[in-house]
C-alpha cells in the first residue's frame, strides 16, 4: 500500500509541474514566479517522500554478524567514485566564465552523489 502512496505522489508532483510548465510557456508566469512554483513544489514533493520513506520499517536482518563489513569494495565502486568526480572536473572546465551560482549549485548536487556513493551500503552477492 505504500509503495501507492509513493507512486501518487510522484504522479501529482509530474501533475504540477506540468501545470506549472503550462502556465509559464502561455505567459501566464513570469520566470521567477516559474522558479520559485517550481521550487514550491519540490520542497512540498520532497517534504512528503521524506515522511513517506520515514515510516517504512527498517529491515532487521539477522543473518549479518559483527564481522562482516559493510564497506563497498571491487571495480565498480570505484568507477562509479571516478566518473562522478570526473564529471564534477569536466562541469567546472565546461562551464568556466560563468554565473557563479549555476556552478555551485551542479557542483553541490554532484558532491551530494558522491557523499551518497560513498556512504551507500555493499550490494548483496
Amino acid at each position: 500500500m505504500k509503495n501507492f502512496n509513493l507512486r501518487v505522489a510522484v504522479v501529482v508532483n509530474i501533475t504540477i509541474l506540468g501545470l506549472i510548465t503550462a502556465l509559464f510557456i502561455g505567459g501566464a508566469l513570469t520566470p521567477r514566479g516559474f522558479g520559485i512554483a517550481c521550487l514550491a513544489a519540490m520542497v512540498v514533493c520532497g517534504a512528503v517522500w521524506y515522511f513517506a520513506l520515514k515510516s517504512f520499517p527498517r529491515p532487521v536482518n539477522a543473518n549479518v554478524t559483527r564481522n562482516q563489513s559493510t564497506k563497498m569494495s571491487g571495480k565498480g565502486f570505484y568507477v562509479r567514485v571516478a566518473v562522478i568526480l570526473a564529471l564534477l572536473v569536466f562541469s567546472a572546465w565546461a562551464t568556466k566564465g560563468g554565473p557563479w551560482l549555476p556552478r555551485l549549485i551542479g557542483a553541490s548536487v554532484l558532491v551530494l552523489f558522491l557523499i551518497g556513493t560513498l556512504r551507500a551500503p555493499p550490494f548483496p552477492k
